[in-house]
């Protein structure tokens, strides 16, 4: 009997560190606070609801910079400087508008707004030989003139047979 009561005794010895451990461990927190806005006490880690009286979006992202609730962006005048059709400050749709469209690319599309251009091309080269012009993709007649070995062939001319003419 004196070996269980001592072994009780142990056990219950045992717990109580284990328990004293555990509790000191804890932080002991009265007050929550959230100086970083996170939604997690900075003292104990426990949850903590966000208050914010006034939503503030700085950057324009569509959150409130204090507790992350849905913000409507405010815009005056939208601005579009990447011509994307998006403002850069609330992401609304904008039109681009385009005095004269441009194309240094070649490749049919405004190089401002997007819109489609028809591409303008004084003398159609076919550098790959593949019958299409290289800039504006029109069809480009076959040159016969040259053979696969890049050897040049004489046009079809009716030569005189005498060289002293």
């Amino acid at each position: 009997m004196e070996k269980i009561i001592s072994r009780i005794f142990a056990i219950a010895a045992a717990l109580a560190v284990v328990v004293s451990v555990l509790t000191a461990c804890q932080k002991d927190c009265t007050s929550h606070a959230d100086a970083d806005k996170n939604g997690k006490c900075d003292s104990c880690g426990a949850d903590v609801e966000v208050a914010c009286d006034a939503h503030t979006d700085a950057d324009k992202n569509g959150k409130c910079d204090s507790c992350g609730a849905d913000v409507e962006v405010a815009c005056d005048t939208h601005t579009d400087a990447d011509k994307n059709g998006k403002c850069d400050s609330c992401g609304a749709d904008v039109e681009v508008a385009c005095d004269t469209h441009a194309d240094a690319d070649k490749n049919g599309k405004c190089d401002s707004c997007g819109a489609d251009v028809e591409v303008a091309c004084d003398t159609h080269a076919d550098a790959d030989k593949n019958g299409k012009c290289d800039t504006c993709g029109a069809d480009v007649p076959a040159d016969d003139s040259e053979d696969q070995g890049g050897n040049v062939t004489p046009p079809d001319v009716d030569l005189p047979l005498d060289p002293f003419i």
